[in-house]
């Protein structure tokens, strides 16, 4: 994939923003990237020291080690990557910064309208049923309409958040 910003050269970096739960993702070259002052990660480059900021930083990373499966901090550090589910709980304490500083909260949201779309759709297939039965023709069809544009807006939503 190309970059966005000079259609040049291949992207190495995605950037996914969610601002006003409009959500974006921006391809980036490492050049436009650091010209817009952004960090390049590399496995060359230390992933975590990029957020931690601890002068015993290699020693943090050389002794923390997950019990469950032997992953070391250290190798999160060099490939992004944790080893098992329990690396999270044993790396809590390093990782809840990095997370809050990244994401802005440690807390999962849902986005309600996610569950309450479907709902609503549901319950008005219900009452358009239910007005065709008894020939309420011109109510069915403003039914109708308003189910059409709340799927619209639940596919929209979808196509956003896989961009």
């Amino acid at each position: 994939m190309l970059c966005n910003e000079c259609s040049k050269r291949n992207a190495t970096l995605m950037i996914n923003t969610n601002i006003n739960g409009k959500q974006k993702t921006v391809h980036l070259c490492s050049q436009c990237a650091s010209k817009l002052g952004l960090p390049s990660f590399g496995i060359s480059d230390n992933l975590l020291s990029t957020f931690f900021n601890n002068t015993d930083f290699s020693q943090m990373l050389s002794t923390n080690v997950c019990p469950e499966c032997g992953y070391r901090l250290e190798q999160l550090n060099q490939t992004g990557f944790l080893g098992c589910d329990k690396c999270y709980e044993s790396f809590e304490t390093q990782l809840l910064p990095v997370i809050k500083r990244i994401q802005g909260s440690t807390t999962h949201k849902q986005d309600i309208s996610d569950i309450e779309q479907p709902n609503k759709i549901e319950k008005l297939k219900e009452e358009l049923k239910a007005a065709i039965e008894i020939e309420e023709y011109e109510r069915a069809a403003q039914i109708r309409d308003s189910i059409k544009a709340l799927e619209k807006e639940v596919n929209d939503e979808r196509n956003c958040s896989q961009q």
